[in-house]
C-alpha cells in the first residue's frame, strides 16, 4: 500500500522570505512506525509546498498512484485541497481520500454551524480525521490494508457512510512511547 500526505503551503507566503513546512506528515509517519501493522507500507514524498499549477499537482499525485491520500486543510489551502481531492478521486476512483486539519470541523453541529451535509457536498472524501490525527490515520491505513478487520475501535474519524456522517468517538492522544 502506498500513502501520500499533502498539506500544500502556498508560495505567496514566500514573499516574506520564510517557508513553513507542516510537520504533520512526520508525526503521522512516526506514529505509524511505532504502532502501524502493515510492514510493506510505502510512504510517498509529501506535498508540502504549492509551486506548480493545480493541474500539475494533480497529475503528479495521480502518477504516483497512491492507495491513500491524506490532505491537510488549513485556512490558506482549503479550496485548493477540495479541488485536489475531487480531481484525484475522479482519476483514481479507488483511492482512499482522508482529510483533516484544523479547518475541517465536520464533527461539529451547533445552531450556527451544521456540517451534516458535508459528505453530500463532498462525496469524493471517504474520511475526515478530527482532533489528534496520528492514530486515526494509522487505523484507516491498517483497516484498508487488511490488518484491522473491524472499525469498532476507530477514534477521531468521521466516515462517509453513503453521504451521511458516521462519527467515531473522540480520544485525546495519550501514548508514552510516541510522546517521549
Amino acid at each position: 500500500m502506498k500513502v501520500k500526505f499533502c498539506s500544500h503551503g502556498i508560495p505567496a507566503f514566500l514573499k516574506y522570505q520564510k517557508v513553513f513546512v507542516n510537520p504533520a506528515w512526520l508525526y503521522i509517519q512516526k506514529w505509524y512506525e511505532i504502532h502501524g501493522k502493515n510492514p510493506n507500507l510505502i510512504w510517498l514524498s509529501p506535498g508540502v509546498l504549492f509551486f506548480d499549477t493545480l493541474d500539475v499537482v494533480i497529475e503528479n499525485i495521480c502518477s504516483e498512484q497512491p492507495d491513500v491520500l491524506g490532505l491537510g486543510f488549513y485556512i490558506w489551502n482549503y479550496e485548493l485541497q477540495f479541488e485536489i481531492a475531487k480531481q484525484v478521486k475522479k482519476r483514481l476512483p479507488n483511492i482512499i481520500m482522508v482529510c483533516g486539519g484544523p479547518h475541517l470541523s465536520v464533527h461539529k453541529q451547533t445552531e450556527n454551524y451544521n456540517q451534516t451535509e458535508f459528505f453530500i457536498e463532498h462525496p469524493y472524501i471517504d474520511y475526515v480525521v478530527y482532533g489528534d490525527g496520528e492514530k486515526p490515520f494509522q487505523q484507516i491505513i491498517d483497516y484498508h490494508s487488511g490488518f484491522l478487520t473491524t472499525k469498532e475501535n476507530f477514534i477521531n474519524i468521521i466516515e462517509n457512510h453513503n453521504g451521511q456522517r458516521k462519527i467515531y468517538p473522540f480520544e485525546i492522544l495519550d501514548d508514552e512511547l510516541y510522546l517521549s
